[in-house]
């Protein structure tokens, strides 16, 4: 008899939800038979071999965006509070706990996403990040990993300005989908090059305007779940940093668009 791969893991233990078991599966972390699974919802047989390929458990696929942000761009979160913008699950509030950070704030507009069992995290539900004040954290700001949708943002960073202290850093996930006119995307998507630069430099400048340095670009290792490539930009007040901004469009396209996710490593 035949299964949905995602089904399988649930029944086999290995998850405890479809949704869970299919961001595992779009991240590259499921094999079957040794090979590098990526289709939730193909039926396979059920004495297949199963195996996960990372052993880290991680409560959303975002947190490998984070992950390649921190390594690439050089942070270190060792000993800092953080902030995370649109927290949702916390795939950044694990990943920020797990590189040492001592306490994070998580924020988010919804409710009941995020399970907290631990006394370093600070739950913030029903936030418009938007009307967030500095007097509304009882610690001040190292580092912001800001992960919003259905938002510009460059209707944040006036409040990421206010937030961070002159030694911090942010990384700022950059979403080219709500960025652009519902007119220029098809499906959701973003198809067009020429957009995805056009939106890189329209943030980047409006970073400057408010204050910030742009200490790194580089694009997201994943698509976004609805199929978007993504991008990752580093802010901070006393370091710019030089960047090809062609080069990583091109190179997110050459790395993305052959597949609909790829996993860091």
């Amino acid at each position: 008899m035949k299964k949905r791969v995602d089904e399988l893991l649930v029944e086999q233990g290995y998850f405890t939800s479809r949704n869970r078991a299919r961001d595992e599966i779009l991240s590259g972390n499921v094999k079957i038979n040794g090979a590098t699974f990526t289709k939730p919802g193909k039926l396979v047989n059920e004495d297949v071999s199963i195996s996960l390929e990372d052993k880290t458990y991680y409560v959303s696929r975002g947190a490998y965006k984070l992950l390649k942000a921190l390594d690439e761009f050089e942070i270190k979160l060792s000993n800092k509070v953080c902030y995370d913008f649109g927290s949702s699950t916390g795939g950044f509030t694990q990943v920020m706990l797990e590189r040492g950070a001592t306490h994070v704030y998580a924020v988010d507009i919804g409710h009941g996403e995020l399970k907290v069992e631990d006394p370093r995290i600070t739950l913030m539900e029903g936030t418009n990040v938007r009307s967030l004040k500095r007097e509304d954290f009882d610690r001040r700001c190292d580092f912001i990993a800001c992960d919003l949708s259905f938002i510009s943002l460059k209707l944040i960073l006036p409040v990421l300005k206010e937030m961070i202290d002159l030694h911090g850093e942010t990384v700022c996930l950059i979403k080219p989908q709500f960025e652009v006119g519902l007119d220029k995307i098809k499906r959701g998507v973003v198809r067009s090059k020429e957009l995805h630069l056009a939106v890189l430099e329209g943030i980047i400048d409006e970073a400057k305007k408010v204050g910030f340095k742009i200490g790194g670009l580089t694009f997201s290792p994943i698509r976004g779940g609805d199929g978007n490539i993504e991008f990752l930009m580093e802010l901070n007040y006393n370091e710019s940093k030089s960047f090809d901004l062609l080069n990583v469009v091109n190179s997110a396209w050459i790395t993305l668009e052959g597949s609909k996710n790829v996993h860091y490593r």
